[in-house]
């Protein structure tokens, strides 16, 4: 198995990926399975949301379909168009499948294969004329753009260093273009794209990439080693996954999750609203679209509405139960909680996406300083429960459960998320601003995961928000682990 695609596949397992051919299907890499020599591998159905197995791509399929590649690299080679033998032995499928395998398949395999030497760098797609039928047809030809160069070929002064650099500059931004919201070490971006030695890495970023601003260098998580080094990536127009200025000690309590696992997780939540209709998780679905479509609840009536829909949602969520001073109170003690919620300078709440945050600070302070507002606003209006005076404690866990369920900006730290926060490794598992921080950068770190769960909200034109699913996940497997549940 060529070096170069093995790499590429392993920095994109889990990430929901665009073919480079027209009208074709997104694509998932589920697992790179080595001892086996196969890649285990999803396709996207026409709706845009259903996952599809399409078949264990063996490593040999690649091989063969280099090998008659390299040995036609003058010109393009047909991908081949047919499902089931004959198949036509010019054509990349005839040569996949010129010897049999142990798994069979209905799917076509030329396609998917040539996808992934494609996005790997080492071939493009083109148009052929298939001389049976006189059509133009899907073709692919060898480039060899990252083949690995004579050292010698690269001087160290003059006039060809410098060309030899710019060239190899363009191979690294376009790899890193090819792949945003990637994060890439030196030592890995070295053996993928075959730039030898690995210093030239370091000095062609440095100097070529970096400094005009074309791409960011910062201590992070490599996405491909896993390791907190010193790292490039070109997310268009933001930030690197980690805001600058997070020490690399924080970074290195940042618990590794296989996306499989939150896949699990997340989906294994939903499937409990797919088999009951009105399950008890449904009612943060009516309290979070009545928020995101209504406010900011112009008439008395709305407002009254509004302030229902939350003490209900939060009666399904536990918090109207023991000894809560909530118990004791009809659903119109939200009226100045809702004031606050709807207040324009936490507007931004509303459309939180830790993947495109210029700043986690801002957004952290905020959460915060609305979450200490809610807190205040219940101790000043609340005195008497069930007639006699009382100093309310308003815990965390309702705060929260109020900012997930009016605008998911959080997840709500109730035990259950404590929990999962525990058995995940996570250094902070209350509500703290470095908690919040923490949830922030795992968003990111996981976020082509966790965007191909976004699934729609139905009967409305909204999805899952980021911070809803952070929720579900970190509840899910909390609760997996809890004896009481």
């Amino acid at each position: 198995m060529d070096k170069r695609i093995l790499i590429w596949m392993k920095a994109n397992i889990g990430r929901t990926i665009d073919p480079l051919r027209k009208n074709a299907l997104p694509f998932k890499i589920k697992a790179v399975d080595e001892p086996h020599k196969k890649v285990n591998f999803t396709f996207r159905d026409r709706d845009g949301v259903t996952e599809k197995i399409a078949l264990p791509l063996h490593f040999a399929m690649f091989e063969r379909a280099l090998t008659y590649l390299e040995a036609n690299k003058a010109g393009m080679v047909r991908l081949g168009a047919k499902v089931k033998p004959p198949y036509d032995q010019d054509t990349v499928e005839g040569q996949i499948w010129r010897q049999p395998y142990v798994c069979p398949t209905p799917f076509k395999a030329s396609p998917h294969v040539c996808d992934i030497i494609a996005l790997s760098g080492l071939a493009e797609y083109g148009r052929v004329k298939n001389h049976r039928t006189g059509h133009e047809v899907q073709a692919i030809g060898f480039t060899g753009e990252y083949k690995k160069a004579p050292e010698k070929s690269l001087p160290d002064t003059g006039t060809k260093t410098k060309e030899a650099e710019s060239d190899k500059a363009k191979i690294v931004l376009k790899y890193l273009e090819t792949n945003p919201r990637r994060t890439y070490c030196d030592d890995c971006l070295s053996d993928l794209l075959d730039i030898r030695p690995r210093q030239q890495i370091n000095q062609i970023c440095n100097k070529w990439l970096k400094s005009p601003g074309k791409i960011l260098r910062q201590v992070n998580t490599c996405s491909v080693c896993e390791k907190i080094k010193l790292v490039n990536a070109v997310p268009p127009g933001q930030p690197l996954p980690i805001e600058a200025g997070v020490s690399p000690k924080e970074i290195s309590h940042q618990p590794v999750v296989v996306s499989d696992d939150i896949e699990h997780s997340v989906l294994n939540y939903y499937s409990k609203m797919q088999q009951d209709p009105h399950h008890r998780y449904r009612s943060w679905e009516h309290c979070y679209l009545f928020f995101q479509k209504h406010r900011p609840f112009r008439t008395a009536e709305t407002k009254d509405l509004a302030n229902l829909h939350l003490a209900f949602f939060l009666a399904s969520w536990g918090m109207y139960r023991g000894k809560t001073f909530l118990l004791w109170k009809d659903y119109r003690i939200f009226d100045p909680i809702v004031d606050a919620l709807i207040d324009p300078e936490y507007e931004t709440l509303y459309h939180l996406d830790p993947a495109v945050l210029s700043k986690d600070s801002t957004v952290t302070s905020l959460v915060f300083q609305l979450a200490k507002n809610l807190s205040d606003i219940f101790t000043k209006t609340v005195n008497i429960v069930n007639g006699r005076a009382r100093n309310i404690e308003v815990t965390d866990t309702l705060v929260t459960k109020i900012l997930l369920g009016t605008m998911a900006c959080t997840p709500a730290y109730d035990r259950y998320v404590n929990a999962g926060l525990e058995k995940s490794g996570f250094m902070h598992r209350r509500f703290t601003q470095a908690s919040y921080r923490e949830l922030l950068n795992f968003y990111r770190m996981n976020s082509n995961t966790f965007s191909g769960l976004r699934l729609p909200i139905p009967n409305s034109n909204f999805c899952y928000p980021p911070m809803k699913l952070i929720d579900m996940y970190f509840w899910s497997i909390g609760s997996d682990s809890r004896p009481d549940k």
